[in-house]
């Protein structure tokens, strides 16, 4: 008979237990993660397949990633990292996404519509000395991330820390690969240098509405280009918290539900005019960052032109409207504390006083509304604080205060006119 680690009574023997029964559950209800294992890509190998475990160090046999071929040998894990530094290739990176039966060199198998790849994350290393892109060599397929904990930051999905370009492209078409956003709680993009992160590939949702963050561990001078053929299907939200964030082409940003900015974060507009590249239900969030129009628009001067949700103020952020033609239509306007909120600073605006101008920040519904949230000494054009309004129908404009060196000349005019009249009646007068 095994004695009990504890007295059968009294006070300590009701404790021990307890102490037990905690340690039991302890025990028995461990839940073992599995760990990060990076895998870096060969720095000799001249090979441009990423199935060829011969590729990669970190796993003998192994390449990164977990692919959905139930008898390929070299599978690796969905956490894995995959690392580029030094490398031989020529800036091309193929992912075999063949689904057909007995394909040895394809990620999926014959019961699939379409091949897939997990893995945690795809780090560019600082020493990576050659531009890298990663595409789909074969049929279509989808590469999902699922988020690991890199520099600290749970969660990321894909970094750059060094100064060469990598881009995750769908390939050749029918040869399209799709990037799923495998994270349930948030997708974090890292760019950390003065490389690109440009994602040509359409990025859609995993399980669920997923999100996606841009954030940086410092001040690059690098951007997370969102640039696909087809519109981003992803439906949560996107956040940049750090860093530039350019959305290139129609869609981009065409299904997330909201947009937050953050201090340090830029959300810049580029490519051709006339695209919608946001949600025109997609509530945006100025956090203390900036929205960069590069002289494009989001919406049209109509009540039914919004190109955007409802906008909310919640630090002191800006809007620049670049060199260019650009209107900003919002659906609205969140909640703001008048005065003691935060300050909009409007840089780069070329509009009408009376509105219609070449830029146009526009709000569908009231002027009432803005004038009843937003004090004069909470916005400012161009450095020049205040602001008026104009209504249209269904929708107003805010356009700045004439600065006084306008009214200065007017008066200045008016006055010259009535010396020149009150001359001109003097000498008729005269005459007379």
């Amino acid at each position: 008979m095994i004695n009990p680690p504890y007295p059968r009574n009294g006070k300590n023997s009701a404790k021990s237990r307890r102490t037990l029964s905690i340690l039991c559950a302890v025990l028995f209800s461990v839940t073992v993660t599995e760990a990060q294992v990076t895998y870096t890509f060969s720095t000799s190998t001249a090979s441009t397949s990423w199935l060829n475990s011969n590729n990669w160090t970190g796993n003998a046999g192994h390449f990164a990633g977990l692919s959905a071929r139930a008898t390929a040998t070299a599978n690796g894990a969905n956490n894995d990292i995959a690392a580029f530094g030094s490398i031989a290739i020529a800036g091309t990176l193929g992912i075999n996404f063949n689904t057909a039966a007995n394909s040895n060199t394809g990620v999926g198998n014959n019961t699939t519509a379409n091949g897939a790849l997990t893995l945690g994350a795809i780090d560019a290393l600082a020493a990576l000395n050659k531009a890298l892109t990663i595409n789909s060599s074969s049929t279509a397929g989808t590469l999902t991330l699922t988020g690991v904990t890199l520099n600290t930051i749970a969660n990321t999905i894909v970094s750059n820390e060094g100064t060469q370009n990598l881009t995750l492209a769908p390939g050749t078409s029918p040869a399209t690969m799709t990037v799923a956003l495998g994270n349930t709680t948030n997708n974090v993009i890292q760019v950390n240098g003065s490389g690109n992160i440009t994602v040509s590939a359409v990025i859609k949702d995993g399980t669920g509405a997923s999100n996606l963050t841009l954030t940086s561990t410092g001040t690059p001078a690098g951007q997370l280009i969102l640039s696909a053929a087809s519109a981003n299907t992803f439906s949560g939200t996107t956040t940049v918290d750090k860093g530039t964030m350019n959305l290139v082409t129609a869609g981009a940003l065409g299904a997330t539900s909201g947009i937050t900015v953050n201090s340090g974060g830029t959300l810049l507009l580029s490519g051709t005019a006339g695209l919608n590249r946001i949600n025109d239900a997609a509530t945006f969030n100025l956090n203390g960052g900036t929205f960069n129009t590069g002289g494009l628009s989001e919406g049209s001067a109509s009540a039914a032109g919004a190109g955007i949700g409802a906008l909310t103020l919640s630090a002191n952020s800006t809007i620049d409207f670049g060199t260019g033609a650009s209107i900003l239509n919002f659906a609205g306007l969140g909640a703001h504390t008048p005065i003691t909120g935060a300050d909009l600073a409007i840089l780069n605006w070329s509009g009408s006083l009376s509105g219609g101008g070449t830029d146009q920040l526009l709000f569908v519904g009231s002027a009432a509304t803005f004038t009843g949230l937003y004090d004069q000494s909470d916005v400012s054009f161009n450095g020049l604080t205040g602001y008026n309004t104009v209504q249209f129908s269904g929708f107003y404009e805010i356009v700045p205060i004439p600065e006084p060196s306008t009214w200065g000349a007017g008066l200045l005019t008016v006055a010259v006119l009535g010396w020149s009249f009150a001359k001109k009646r003097k000498t008729e007068t005269l005459r007379s």
